[in-house]
């Protein structure tokens, strides 16, 4: 089972990950991939510990800002998820909102 601890690593991990592949070259297809997997950790760590939000949202929040800038979303940098113009997303529920980002339904 992931712990806060672990989940705060695994993020930290992943931005090393990919900063390392981004400095290699703009090794993207290694890039996308570091993304992909705290996209899995983020959403097991989610299906276990749905009282505490904060690593997922963190991740979210930081995967979300890396593929907008590798121009693959839309929308504010603050939002969760893809994005798009016609959605803000603003004053979404983050529950809900995560669980749409990381195909999780309650339990």
């Amino acid at each position: 089972m992931l712990t806060a601890p672990t989940a705060c690593c695994s993020i930290k991990t992943a931005q090393a990950a990919f900063r390392a592949a981004l400095c290699d070259s703009f090794d993207t297809p290694t890039a996308i991939q570091v993304l992909a997997d705290l996209t899995g950790k983020a959403s097991s760590y989610l299906r276990l510990n749905r009282s505490n939000l904060g690593a997922p949202t963190a991740a979210a929040e930081w995967i979300g800002r890396m593929l907008r800038m590798l121009g693959l979303g839309e929308g504010p940098k603050t939002e969760l998820g893809w994005g798009s113009k016609e959605e803000a997303g603003a004053g979404a529920d983050v529950r809900a909102t995560l669980e749409l980002a990381f195909d999780c339904s309650p339990c």
